[in-house]
């Protein structure tokens, strides 16, 4: 990277620029798509349970209903 002429790949700039960093400054910010795993739940996995149990709610209660309905 010192080298204009010179074909850097990616990797070696990335080392470079993190050796030019100065010890003083704060820590980058990583984006969720970065390679650190999730640390809390899964949100797919609540939503997908919560949205399992609304249908099951919904269906105890219309067996529940049905039969008055029948009735009138």
């Amino acid at each position: 990277m010192n080298n204009p002429g010179s074909h850097a790949t990616e990797d070696e700039c990335a080392r470079e620029r993190v050796n030019e960093k100065t010890p003083g400054r704060e820590p980058e910010i990583l984006s969720p798509t970065d390679e650190e795993p999730s640390k809390g739940p899964s949100l797919v996995l609540m939503y997908s349970v919560l949205a399992f149990a609304l249908l099951v709610a919904m269906g105890l209660a219309v067996f529940i209903v049905l039969p008055f309905y029948h009735r009138r």
